[in-house]
């Protein structure tokens, strides 16, 4: 195999602007939920979360699941790219798929569905509120 060293530092670079990308998107999350001004947790959570929130949660859902795809494509496409032979006319196909890729499936589709429960439950807060 060559010792193919731009394409290296090519990758390693996009693989470390794309968990830094996600480390702040989730630092930022949790900074909002945690110092929100909640005034001591209403008996509904719903109550103290801004309107917008449940959109928030489904779109942070779908980029971490988008980048859990996109890391998955990324070590087949790598994998290809570095088996690539101009001898032989031939390529490896490799499907890479490891625990980190796993990892960011499941969390992004459990955020996306805490954004729909997060929504369904402000519809029910509000339904609730004009009873009173």
């Amino acid at each position: 195999m060559s010792n193919n060293l731009p394409l290296r530092r090519a990758s390693r670079r996009l693989r470390v602007l794309s968990w830094i990308g996600l480390s702040m998107a989730l630092a930022a999350g949790s900074l909002r939920w945690f110092f929100a001004s909640k005034d001591w947790m209403p008996p509904a959570v719903v109550a103290w979360m801004p309107p917008g929130a449940a959109s928030a949660y489904r779109s942070l859902g779908k980029g971490v699941l988008g980048l859990g795809i996109a890391n998955a494509l990324y070590t087949t496409l790598i994998i290809a790219v570095f088996t690539f032979s101009f001898e032989k006319h031939s390529v490896v196909i490799g499907f890479g798929l490891s625990h980190a890729d796993l990892y960011l499936l499941i969390i992004g589709g459990a955020v996306m569905m805490l954004g729909h429960v997060m929504d369904e439950a402000g519809r029910l807060h509000r339904e609730n509120s004009e009873f009173v």
